[in-house]
């Protein structure tokens, strides 16, 4: 005696019940395997720092400073309270979330795609493609390297997809049914697209989606539309007030990214949410025609079994990848993970496409009607599919695993552990960009600090270094500390390298190692003593530079000696063709300047007109006057050619000063008695005379 149908599909559903446990263990695996196989990138830190600090706090900063709604942080809060602080232990939550996700794209495609078509085709094969396409969805999701990382990752990334889908199942099985379904599925939707859109804002993008999809297909269906619209007044109701009043951070936060116009932006996405990051950008990039072309051809099974499938994934991908590329350019910022909601909607499409060509290509049917070569090709385009997704993806896996290049950043712990041998109670470390990681992981008894020191959330690379206060505090470290360790990193927080190069300047180098991607460097106090200056001078030019004096040589056809009366040098050139000056100038810094200026020293004879001249930074560049410190004591050589045999006899003035070089405006001079000079050009108290002309 034969089974009944029903009989059948309890079978059916036994077996994809087990097929679909055993993805939900491979998936907790896959997530838990090497768990804290790396340290924490910096955001992992903060956010593990920002939850554990005092729930007051927590919460006027949640409010007032972080720009990511509240769910994550008090879940995760809770989460550690409950099971530790380790990596492990924090890492763990994504990592839950990211394997509830596999059996909810299990069930979200179960549910969308249990309609009218079901029982079409020969030999059952879309009622074979409804059952098997969940399926493939939950494998995709499962392995997928990307959705691993994130659920590897101390952030909202896999919590907020998870939720996402398990509101979507909701709405979509009570809009199967034509009275709208029974209240508890619409409670059900409503509980969850509230905890979605209070895990990430850019769910709002999705609820979006999900209005466009209602509004278009069922607004016929008064029953359906009457609940819809009733639901997103109740969402919104417990939202809105939260936007407006709760946290000010989504509408005012502001930051900067490279932004790509929408094809470039749709591509890096469905790349990275189908390949992942860590696959090599030259085979991603080669395989990325490829993976569209798959996608597309989800879309095409989805037309072929029900406009409304076709329509739900449409808008499911396009409607918040739209907003996204939309809200960046009024807010230049974008990330993949910022749309990581809409990724199961990529996963449905892979998966359509791949039972569309398999589940054909193994159906009797075909067999019978004599296509064997469209069976046999159909076959072999399904394993190319497979392969195209799940060879990239374990290549992927691999690297983010085994390859420390695939890292998610430096290891703090190996830094940590060096600090801890190396660095004492008296010294101090400094950042020169605010990582979190050191926080985090160092517990050490030395200080830590990050300087420049910005007050300033946002927009840090529009904001000038205090190079007074930097340096000011600099200074008081090293004489109030023994060593003074450093952890140098090139960032729009330290945009010129200011931290560094002002150490590197005026304190003795005692250290320098590499660890992993970290450069450390200890510094002690050095006590520089200052210059003789063989002919003092008290000049000042601007607010900022004083002339302390100079000192003069002379090379070839001219001689210097020292003279009588108000000069201090007599220079006489004798052959002008051989000779050349070398002028050595003697700065002091007064105060920081915001400009580079331009050194000039002149040989200037009857009107001005200017015989011998270098004009350059001081030192060559080396020591650019934006570099310079209150007590800086610079000392700037010139070298000056006569410029040929031509030079006429008689007198001649060297004189010296500065200009900005973009705007050729020159820094005012001034004598200790407040004289000044035509054109501010300070002329020097040598006497020169040319004794030969042509």
């Amino acid at each position: 005696m034969s089974e009944s149908p029903a009989g059948h599909r309890r079978q059916r559903y036994q077996r994809t019940a087990w097929i679909v446990l055993a993805l939900v263990l491979l998936a907790f695996a896959l997530r838990t395997f090497r768990l804290d196989g790396y340290a924490f990138r910096g955001d992992e830190s903060f956010t593990v720092l920002f939850v554990t600090q005092p729930m007051d706090q927590l919460w006027d900063e949640i409010r007032n400073i972080e720009p990511n709604p509240p769910l994550y942080y008090l879940l995760l809060r809770g989460a550690l309270r409950l099971w530790g602080e380790s990596d492990w232990a924090a890492r763990f939550l994504s990592a839950w979330f990211g394997v509830l996700a596999v059996p909810l794209i299990y069930r979200l495609g179960r549910a969308l795609l249990a309609g009218r078509a079901a029982g079409k085709g020969p030999g059952g094969s879309e009622r074979a493609i409804g059952e098997w396409a969940p399926v493939l969805a939950a494998l995709i999701l499962a392995i997928n390297p990307y959705q691993i990382w994130h659920s590897q990752d101390v952030r909202n990334y896999s919590v907020w997809p998870a939720i996402s889908l398990f509101s979507l199942c909701f709405l979509v099985k009570a809009l199967r049914h034509p009275s709208g379904g029974r209240p508890w599925l619409w409670v059900g939707y409503v509980v969850t697209a509230l905890l979605s859109i209070y895990t990430h804002y850019y769910d709002a993008f999705s609820l979006l989606f999900q209005n466009a999809f209602v509004l278009l297909f069922y607004w016929r269906q008064r029953a359906i539309l009457g609940r819809w619209i009733a639901s997103q007044a109740v969402v919104a109701l417990l939202f809105v007030p939260w936007l407006l009043f709760g946290s000010s951070r989504p509408l005012t936060y502001q930051a900067q990214t490279e932004v790509p116009g929408f094809p470039g932006m749709a591509g890096r996405t469905l790349s990275h949410f189908a390949m992942g990051e860590t696959l090599p950008e030259a085979l991603a990039s080669a395989l990325l025609p490829a993976i569209a072309l798959l996608a597309i051809l989800g879309l095409v099974v989805a037309l072929r079994r029900e406009r409304r499938l076709l329509g739900f994934l449409v808008l499911y991908l396009a409607v918040p990848l739209l907003c996204v590329w939309l809200l960046a350019q009024w807010r230049p910022i974008f990330r993949e993970r910022y749309q990581n909601v809409i990724a199961p909607g990529f996963y449905l499409a892979f998966a359509l496409a791949l039972a569309g060509l398999a589940v054909p290509a193994l159906t009797s049917g075909l067999a019978r009607a004599g296509a064997r070569a469209r069976r046999l090709g159909l076959g072999l385009a399904a394993v190319l599919g497979l392969a195209l997704l799940f060879v990239p993806g374990a290549i992927a896996l691999g690297n983010y695993y085994f390859d420390p290049a695939y890292s998610k950043g430096g290891d703090w712990r190996d830094l940590v552990a060096y600090l801890s041998e190396h660095v004492g109670p008296d010294d101090v470390i400094v950042q020169n960009y605010p990582d979190p990681g050191l926080a985090h992981y160092y517990k050490g008894p030395a200080e830590r600090l990050v300087l420049p020191d910005r007050s300033a959330v946002d927009q840090v690379g529009n904001l000038e270094v205090d190079r007074l206060g930097t340096g000011r505090t600099l200074s008081r470290l090293l004489e109030e500390h023994e060593r003074l360790w450093l952890l140098p990193y090139p960032s729009e927080w330290d945009p010129e390298g200011y931290v560094e190069g002002w150490l590197e300047r005026r304190a003795h180098k005692a250290e320098e190692t590499q660890i992993d991607v970290f450069r450390l460097v200890a510094y002690e106090w050095a006590a520089v003593a200052e210059p003789e200056v063989p002919h003092p001078r008290q000049l000042r030019l601007g607010e900022a530079v004083q002339l302390m004096g100079y000192d003069l040589e002379a090379q070839g056809g001219c001689r210097v000696v020292e003279a009588a009366g108000d000069a201090d040098l007599r220079l006489t050139i004798a052959d002008p063709g051989t000779c050349t000056l070398a002028l050595t100038l003697y700065w002091r810094a007064l105060d920081v300047m915001d400009e580079n200026y331009t050194v000039f020293t002149h040989l200037a004879g009857a009107g001005s007109q200017i015989w011998a001249q270098h004009d350059g930074q001081p030192q060559g560049g080396g020591f650019p006057t934006r570099e310079w410190f209150p007590k800086d004591v610079i000392v700037d050589e010139h070298r000056l050619a006569l410029s040929g045999e031509n030079v006429p006899p008689g007198p001649y003035v060297l004189e010296v000063g500065m200009y900005q070089l973009e705007s050729n405006t020159r820094l005012p001079a001034r004598g200790p008695e407040g004289e000044s000079w035509p054109l501010d050009a300070v002329p020097l108290p040598v006497v020169v005379e040319a004794s030969t002309g042509p």
